[in-house]
């Protein structure tokens, strides 16, 4: 009897992967963000080091 009702309060498998799923999909998501704002990063630097070097008659 005291196996029913806690299996009512416990997630189930199927839930407990659900949950998982979706907070990795968080996690890629969010690494995605910072990916790109690297990625601009970079671009920025690039184009500073360009003006450098044509300033610079390289």
């Amino acid at each position: 009897m005291s196996d029913t009702l806690f299996s009512e309060l416990e997630p189930s498998a199927n839930e407990m992967k659900a949950q998982t799923l979706k907070e990795l999909i968080e996690l890629f998501e969010n690494q995605t963000r910072l990916l790109k704002k690297e990625i601009e990063a970079n671009a920025f630097a690039i184009s500073q080091i360009k003006k450098i070097l044509e300033s610079e008659g390289a």
